[in-house]
């Protein structure tokens, strides 16, 4: 069984962003009341057990007092969409006892006060839902700022003239300090580990591992009270039985006169039986104290190994966001790379189709330059042969000046 504690603000209206879920300090109020129209996820609704406070419908004024009691930095009125009310749930699982539900019930309305003192308004259990849980409701005191009630937003507050980053990790320290806090007060006391399996990523064995430890220190823890409690009862009730002795004794040696026989039973049998008793009660408590710090000492184990894994996964995440953006400038080249080979094969495509074009004129020119020989070698036989018919035709007609072939 592990530890579920969680709180929220609302103001007294529901604020335009959103950011309360749609809720407000009366649709809150009205949920937990179990007003009709307010609970449409209930099949069959009851009405709170009161543990601590007063009314929960006199909380909505309380609100409106407190807005009345402060301004803002500029001197203006608290405005209506402004943080007023912090809520917080405590739950368990629905496997857990009566008798451990009560005792879990008892510390965490003890730790409430403890921690909220006045501010605490009012500490109610639900029955109708399947696990057991317990609501409470604080508003800050009159004139104090919202952020003096929450942890988380304090701890920011304090670093308001930092960086927004530096903030929000101040706020996630102070939440994880408050976990540790109710653990420490509430959650081990009971039995219930810091954190569930899935959290940290342990393996089922891991965790039960884990968890035996837990409940051997709430054993040790619940031992060494019940031991101390019968302890005082039994010297407390040691002590009466030997006054009432001495008393009796006393009475008889007074009259007898034999004040030094009672000294010595008197110092025998109270001695005795107290030495008697302080060794056992010793033994007992030597054997308690060292099975608790066994236990102790396995749960800072636990605990510092849970630190480092924190840290392990705090320091992926860092990695993760070095390699996140260096992920997607590899994945926009991979892109643009794909990209690249598409042209790449497309430009090759058309290289080819250009060799085939090329390949074709010049078989197309070398046909032309064989035609264009053919033809040349045919007009140099036809010169050949009417210089021929020149020289004949000279010979036959010697005073001819002129001679015009007639091919």
């Amino acid at each position: 069984m592990y530890q579920f504690v969680h709180i929220e603000s609302y103001s007294r209206v529901t604020p335009k962003t959103g950011k309360q879920g749609g809720h407000s300090v009366s649709s809150i109020i009205n949920e937990a009341i179990r007003r009709e129209g307010s609970i449409p996820h209930i099949s069959s609704p009851s009405a709170p057990i009161y543990l601590y406070g007063g009314s929960l419908e006199a909380i909505e004024e309380k609100c409106n007092e407190w807005a009345a009691s402060i301004s803002d930095l500029r001197g203006h009125k608290t405005r209506r969409d402004a943080l007023c009310l912090l809520a917080g749930v405590v739950s368990a699982e629905s496997v857990i006892s009566s008798e451990a539900w009560e005792k879990l019930k008892a510390d965490t309305v003890a730790w409430l006060q403890e921690k909220y003192g006045d501010r605490l308004q009012a500490v109610i259990e639900h029955t109708d839902e399947a696990h057991p849980h317990l609501h409470f409701y604080c508003v800050p005191l009159h004139g104090e700022r919202f952020e003096q009630l929450h942890d988380g937003k304090r701890a920011a507050a304090a670093l308001k003239a930092k960086r927004k980053s530096e903030q929000n990790v101040a706020y996630k320290h102070a939440m994880r300090a408050f976990q540790d806090e109710f653990s420490d007060k509430v959650g081990i006391p009971n039995g219930m580990a810091r954190f569930g399996p899935r959290k940290r990523r342990l393996s089922r064995d891991s965790w039960k591992q884990e968890q035996a430890q837990v409940i051997a220190i709430s054993k040790a823890l619940r031992g060494s009270e019940e031991l101390r409690l019968a302890t005082i009862v039994q010297a407390t009730t040691m002590i009466h039985e030997v006054t009432r002795e001495v008393s009796e004794i006393e009475r008889i040696a007074v009259q007898r006169g034999e004040t030094r026989g009672l000294d010595n039973f008197i110092q025998k049998s109270f001695a005795g039986k107290l030495v008697e008793l302080i060794l056992g009660v010793s033994r007992e408590n030597k054997k308690l104290v060292g099975r608790l710090r066994n236990a102790e000492e396995s749960l800072a184990r636990w605990k510092s190994r849970a630190v480092r894994y924190e840290e392990k996964a705090k320091e992926l995440l860092g990695r993760l966001k070095f390699i996140k953006p260096r992920y997607r400038d590899l994945e926009a080249e991979f892109s643009r790379m794909a990209r690249l080979k598409n042209t790449l094969e497309e430009t090759k495509r058309k290289l080819e189709q250009s060799e085939q074009q090329l390949d074709r004129a010049k078989g197309a020119l070398g046909i032309r330059d064989a035609t264009i020989e053919m033809y040349r070698c045919r007009e140099s036989e036809r010169e050949t042969i009417a210089l021929n018919y020149k020289k004949m035709h000279q010979k036959v007609y010697p005073n001819e000046t002129s001679y015009e072939p007639g091919i």
